[in-house]
């Protein structure tokens, strides 16, 4: 990914992203945290090659909502509205969705990576591609309606530091350490 987000258009990231090639480059990431304590956003935010990267709207998130289609227009219009590029972590009932923005001749594309079987991807992971709002956030409202009993969300925000650009070796390291400081504490 390093490659294609140095060197090309946004229209190959785009192609990049809905390649076969890009789960196979995100799914061992995920693999790699394999504690059994649950994941928080401010454990991933506060790894040191998420913290050059990325810039964390911590002040924007939308904490403990309930899952709505006007909710999760908020959410696509916090997106649209934050920069060019700009990603959400969505979390609900302890899974984590991250559903990210990108300008695309000068146009918002939506995706959402989950990572996690479901109804609408019986098979496994997905990355689903909308150019519109309204569609997203009902694909988000239909999902989280199905993953919890709760009915409850959040999400946090994230847009890139476009100079600084981490490597795959860079982010497999910090999910590494992550995992392993979990796994000690897990064990005390």
């Amino acid at each position: 990914m390093e490659k294609v987000r140095g060197r090309a258009s946004d229209i190959e990231l785009l192609y990049h992203i809905a390649s076969p090639l890009a789960a196979e480059e995100v799914l061992p990431l995920c693999g790699r945290y394999r504690a059994r304590t649950h994941l928080e956003v401010g454990h991933i935010a506060q790894l040191p090659s998420f913290r050059r990267a990325l810039n964390w709207h911590w002040k924007r998130a939308v904490v403990n909502a309930y899952v709505s289609l006007d909710r999760f227009r908020q959410v696509i219009s916090i997106l649209s509205s934050i920069g060019l590029h700009a990603g959400a972590v969505i979390t609900c009932s302890f899974q984590h969705i991250s559903c990210f923005k990108l300008t695309v001749d000068r146009q918002p594309v939506f995706v959402i990576f989950d990572s996690h079987t479901n109804n609408a991807h019986p098979e496994g992971a997905a990355f689903i591609i909308s150019p519109s709002v309204h569609d997203t956030a009902r694909y988000l409202t239909r999902l989280y309606t199905e993953l919890s009993s709760q009915n409850m969300f959040s999400a946090h925000f994230f847009t890139d530091q476009s100079e600084n650009i981490v490597t795959y070796q860079e982010l497999s390291t910090d999910v590494g350490w992550l995992s392993w400081t979990h796994e000690t504490h897990d064990s005390k």
